[in-house]
């Protein structure tokens, strides 16, 4: 496009007459007409500029210097970078089955929770339960191979069976087997160095050493208690919960010393719920977790509750845990616990509706998000819930019932968790 020029247009307005313009376009220097000098000495002017300008834009734009130190520190800083990323620990994974379920004994009393402990020679596991109301029984368990033999048995007839307890702190494998009595109710013997029983009594949480008792937590309310469920630290002493006051009523913790005195006062874990299970428990070397089936309102399904606390101090509020994918959803209950080490829990619940029920377990990390995969312990076509679990070194022995007509078997899977 041509540049408009605006001597031009001042010219066209003073137009010289014909006769002037014809001898100004004669003159020039050397016979060259004056127009002709200008075109060619604006073109002397213009393509050099022009040459230089395409070779200019032509060129790779150069990066400032400081851009290019910044870009070697970069390249310099990558191998450092990677092998900081290469260090940072990856999340511990969750369980995995080792050996699949299997039926360790024919008959289980649905009533009694299984209690298992570790064996005096740091190999087995030593399981307590109740063949029948009368009938305890006692079993010694490879927890790699599930391989069992009969530790202990013992019938009473007329008595109800509460829990077959394993005692293994004498160093001497031997079992306990508390039953019901209307005067100490709901009584769980626990094993320590000088072992004890606690039970609700008419003045309230009482301790029993033979045939003497003391209070430990005096009642605030005559409602029954569940039969107390008990998790022990070695120099720390035991924690205890249970549930006050029926399904209307709320799941209770404290801790216990090592000889059964009181450590904390009794504390409700807070929760939403309007109904609420039997609850467990365990500890680890840093924490404690307590689990709970719970309702919000008495249409809704059961869910599970998690609450957790440092050692020594009592859970106080719970939250719920979100059922896992790949099982048959519905509701989920019967909790069992277990610390697996690092901060780690291992859980297990009964999920399903009535008649269709399978037994899973995913690992809880100490603030209480999944880790890993969930396993699925019970098989397709059996209907299975309630358990206890066992953690041994980098494994864990996970036990349930298999509902079997009208009665029930004890099942057990070995899991690895690394």
């Amino acid at each position: 496009m041509a540049r408009s020029d605006p001597g031009a247009a001042r010219d066209a307005d003073t137009r010289p007459p014909e006769n002037a313009r014809q001898r100004s376009a004669t003159n020039g220097v050397g016979g060259v007409s004056r127009r002709t000098v200008t075109i060619l000495t604006s073109a002397a002017v213009l393509i050099p500029g022009i040459v230089l300008l395409t070779l200019a834009l032509m060129r790779p734009p150069r990066r400032p210097a400081r851009e290019g130190v910044e870009a070697s520190v970069s390249a310099s800083a990558l191998p450092a970078r990677a092998s900081a990323i290469a260090r940072v620990p990856k999340p511990p994974p969750g369980c995995v089955v080792d050996k699949p379920a299997q039926r360790l004994a024919e008959t289980a009393y649905l009533a009694v929770p299984a209690l298992v402990a570790a064996a005096p020679d740091g190999v087995h596991a030593v399981v307590g339960f109740a063949a029948t109301k009368e009938h305890a029984v006692g079993l010694s368990l490879d927890p790699g191979t599930l391989g069992a033999t009969s530790a202990f048995e013992q019938t009473v007839t007329g008595s109800t069976t509460l829990g077959v307890v394993p005692l293994v702190r004498s160093g001497t494998l031997e079992f306990t087997v508390d039953r019901a009595d209307p005067k100490f109710a709901s009584a769980r013997t626990v094993d320590a160095p000088n072992r004890f029983t606690i039970g609700a009594s008419s003045e309230g949480i009482s301790r029993a050493i033979g045939t003497d008792k003391d209070v430990v937590w005096p009642r605030d309310t005559n409602s029954a208690i569940t039969t107390p469920r008990v998790a022990s630290v070695a120099g720390k002493g035991h924690a205890v919960v249970f549930r006050q006051g029926g399904q209307e009523g709320r799941v209770v913790s404290g801790w216990l010393k090592e000889d059964g005195s009181k450590l904390t006062d009794l504390r409700a874990v807070e929760s939403d719920a309007a109904l609420v299970g039997t609850p467990a428990i365990a500890a680890g070397e840093s924490g404690v977790l307590v689990a709970f089936a719970a309702k919000p309102t008495p249409a809704d399904s059961w869910h599970i509750e998690l609450a957790t606390a440092a050692n020594g101090a009592v859970p106080e509020h719970s939250r719920a845990f979100s059922l896992p994918a790949s099982g048959p959803g519905g509701e989920a209950i019967s909790p069992a616990v277990e610390a697996l080490g690092d901060g780690r829990f291992l859980l297990q619940w009964t999920e399903g509706s009535a008649g269709n029920r399978a037994v899973r377990a995913q690992v809880i990390a100490a603030d209480l998000v999944s880790v890993g995969d969930p396993v699925t312990l019970s098989g397709s076509d059996q209907n299975a819930g309630q358990g206890a679990l066992f953690a041994h070194g980098k494994g864990a022995l996970a036990l349930f019932l298999v509902q079997k007509e009208s009665a029930h078997e004890l099942w057990g899977a070995s899991l690895k968790c690394p």
